[in-house]
């Protein structure tokens, strides 16, 4: 995933920073008093930790704040003092709280389940019409939403019994039309992905007329309106779908970096990098298109700016040792990498590895990992 928002935060903002990611589902009776709570453990986890009170109780005020949200939900905050510059919204629940005061941001709790998600578009249809909403990486709340209204929500009180089945099919049709033509709308604005579900008959209508569209379509089993615990149900199974979707595009980056690994091995040219060193370097030349990382395992080594020339962190002027994690994923943010977290086993046994947008031995200019 893209982390341009993050990429803002390091540009404008020196820090220091504190960072929660917690769940905030209100699904229980008692959820409002429980993320209450949670917000509240936040704040004086962070307090202890050193943090000015103000700070910590800019993010228990985000983090406590409604998200106007149905089913599980957990929502990362990001503080300084000069205010809260970063939160999102991750669908599923977090089980475990995290926070951390300290120089850089610390999101690997959070890529750990942002990264799971991809952008797509959720289409549900029946006789009436439908809704079609495109969603952000790991968003819980649509940035675009639509209501169609192609069919007729009163045709099952007409008469005429011969001529019942042709007037129903006639409106599953009309209502696929009318969702199909704006599922394409909304594939334009960037997502490959179109999740469908509603009534089978208007699903399988809708799916033809999806057949020509640049995008995978998945099929799902609900989504019919006013189903008994349908939007819970439905919830989840779009979690799983996307969840799959993830793991299977991870699979492909792994295996990419894996066949570039073993080129680099015979001596061939190489657009890989494995291990902190060798990433942090890559990184800082502008030159990683996506990195992998391991959050805890990189954790475990420190980096310190003023030994790595060239090494800039937009506003960040800190020149203690940092956390590799957090130095890693602030470059990948500074310098328009994509960000996915794997398991430290399927990455050559490093923490860290990374696909670079151009081999070693023929380096164009690189953009700066400071703008």
């Amino acid at each position: 995933m893209k982390l341009s928002d993050v990429s803002q935060l390091l540009t404008n903002d020196p820090g220091p920073f504190a960072t929660a990611y917690a769940d905030v589902s209100r699904v229980a009776e008692a959820g409002d008093d429980a993320v209450a709570l949670t917000a509240r453990a936040a704040h004086d986890d962070l307090v202890a930790a050193g943090a000015p009170a103000a700070v910590a109780e800019a993010l228990q005020a985000a983090l406590g704040a409604s998200t106007s949200e149905g089913g599980e939900v957990a929502r990362v905050v990001v503080a300084s003092e000069r205010g809260v510059g970063f939160q999102a919204l991750v669908r599923g629940r977090r089980p475990q709280p995290s926070t951390s005061w300290g120089s850089l941001p610390d999101l690997g709790p959070w890529l750990a389940d942002a990264t799971l998600v991809t952008p797509f578009v959720l289409a549900r249809v029946d006789h009436e019409g439908g809704s079609v909403e495109t969603y952000a990486d790991a968003a819980a709340r649509p940035e675009r939403s639509a209501e169609e209204t192609g069919g007729d929500p009163n045709f099952l009180h007409k008469t005429g019994d011969d001529n019942r089945e042709g007037s129903v099919e006639e409106e599953w049709k009309r209502s696929a039309d009318a969702v199909a033509a704006e599922v394409e709308r909304q594939v334009r604005s960037g997502p490959s992905l179109v999740l469908v579900g509603g009534e089978p008959d208007a699903v399988s209508e809708l799916r033809q007329k999806l057949s020509h569209l640049d995008a995978e379509v998945v099929e799902l089993q609900g989504g019919r309106r006013n189903a008994d615990g349908g939007d819970a149900a439905f919830a989840e199974e779009v979690t799983e779908a996307l969840r799959g979707q993830a793991v299977t595009a991870g699979l492909h980056v792994l295996e990419e970096l894996k066949q570039r690994l073993g080129e680099r091995a015979q001596g061939k040219s190489s657009r890989a990098a494995s291990g902190v060193d060798e990433v942090l370097e890559a990184l800082v030349r502008g030159q990683v298109d996506t990195l992998l990382i391991d959050p805890a395992e990189a954790a475990g080594t420190s980096v310190t700016p003023a030994d790595q020339p060239g090494l800039s962190i937009g506003a960040v002027t800190t020149l203690d040792a940092l956390p590799a994690d957090q130095v890693l994923v602030a470059l990948a943010a500074l310098t328009d990498a994509d960000v996915r977290v794997a398991h430290r086993g399927t990455l050559d046994g490093q923490p860290v590895a990374a696909v670079l947008r151009w081999d070693n031995t023929s380096e164009p200019e690189a953009p700066s990992a400071s703008r």
